[in-house]
């Protein structure tokens, strides 16, 4: 991490981190261990490197983290709030204040708001195209908010359409 002058303010001693949340002042930091934690500006541990997966930025002080297949929602404390299980990943769509976690024993993608409701419950559909398979999120008027392309069992990144 570095100023704005470019001057070294935390040892780089992390194999992956986020740039620093506004609101919770946090950066969400991997480990050697791949473990995910969230320090502060000044580099302390705040919220221990114990998570497989998060979500960088705090909605109102809460976050979400994958745990041991249980999808968990925390505040800016690493207070568990509420926990879900099933879960092994995230993905963040934060322009309406969700994320969509994907549900490894139902085999489907779910989206929450950050008060830990689901919101829409298998939100990529799988259509076959003759060639693979596509999934896609819609809204309740059936206007297609994303579309990717399944190759795995895990979707890759999503791109939102404007």
């Amino acid at each position: 991490f570095v100023d704005q002058n470019g001057n070294e303010v935390i040892k780089c001693k992390y194999n992956f981190a986020f740039p620093f949340d506004h609101q919770s002042k946090l950066s969400a930091v991997r480990n050697n261990e791949n473990k995910w934690g969230f320090i502060n500006e000044a580099g302390a541990v705040v919220i221990p490197f114990i998570y497989d997966n998060v979500n960088d930025v705090f909605v109102d002080s809460k976050n979400y983290v994958i745990k041991d297949d249980r999808l968990i929602l925390i505040n800016s404390k690493g207070e568990e709030l509420r926990v879900i299980s099933g879960y092994n990943y995230l993905i963040p769509k934060l322009e309406e204040n969700e994320i969509i976690a994907y549900n490894s024993k139902l085999n489907q993608y779910d989206v929450f708001d950050f008060y830990g409701n689901l919101i829409v419950e298998n939100c990529f559909p799988n259509m076959d195209n003759g060639e693979g398979r596509f999934w896609g999120y819609w809204n309740d008027l059936g206007t297609a908010l994303s579309l990717g392309w399944k190759r795995n069992s895990i979707a890759d990144e999503p791109w939102w359409l404007d």
